[in-house]
């Protein structure tokens, strides 16, 4: 009987060790076939597995389908199109870009920069929107992705930082407004009018 016992819990570890390396391939699959949501709930169990949350292959699937997650239509994706679906993908993204040179063989580096670059494209764009919707606090934080995401390739974005200043501003966090508007100046952008909104809300503040 223990000699069963045993097989059975060999057999039973062995099917979970697969199971979430399988959930990436059910993921691509889904992907594949335009099942977003089955795409998703696939690649968030194999984000949450410590055999694949830091695998490049698994990482990069999952910036490709919360890509598609942020411009699909349907009620039920509404929830993604506010610019978090792309905050997820630039996240996996980098991720892949922080492994080391050996996992990162598994994927296409090529195709991963150019779906970063695309994402720093949306976040931008959506943060826009959001500014001119009055949705400040969202603004901020997807402007500065964008920063961050630009850094990752050697730039500076200083439009991203003033308009995260001033997305702070309207959205009365002045603190937050006054420490982007004083990395403008630290950066030469916009000059003598970025000294005037500091030293403004400074005597407001």
């Amino acid at each position: 009987m223990k000699k069963i016992v045993l097989g059975l819990a060999t057999i039973l570890t062995t099917s979970v060790a697969f199971a979430q390396p399988n959930k990436v391939i059910s993921a691509q699959g889904y992907l594949r076939n335009g099942d977003l949501a089955k795409a998703k709930e696939s690649i968030d169990l194999a984000a949450k597995h410590p055999k694949t949350e830091n695998d490049a292959k698994a990482l990069f699937y999952r910036a490709k389908i919360y890509m598609e997650l942020a411009k699909a239509e349907g009620e039920q994706f509404k929830p993604y199109q506010d610019g978090s679906a792309l905050i997820e993908a630039a996240n996996a993204i980098q991720k892949i870009k922080g492994l080391d040179e050996k996992s990162k063989k598994k994927v296409n580096m090529k195709e991963v920069d150019a779906r970063y670059n695309m994402v720093s494209v949306g976040v931008f764009q959506q943060a826009v929107v959001d500014f001119n919707a009055a949705n400040y606090s969202n603004a901020v934080k997807l402007f500065q992705t964008s920063v961050d995401i630009k850094k990752d390739f050697g730039m500076i974005d200083t439009l991203a930082y003033y308009n995260a200043g001033l997305s702070a501003e309207k959205g009365g966090d002045i603190p937050t407004a006054i420490d982007y508007y004083k990395k403008c100046i630290d950066l030469n952008y916009r000059g003598s009018r970025v000294f005037y909104d500091v030293s403004k809300l400074q005597q407001e503040s």
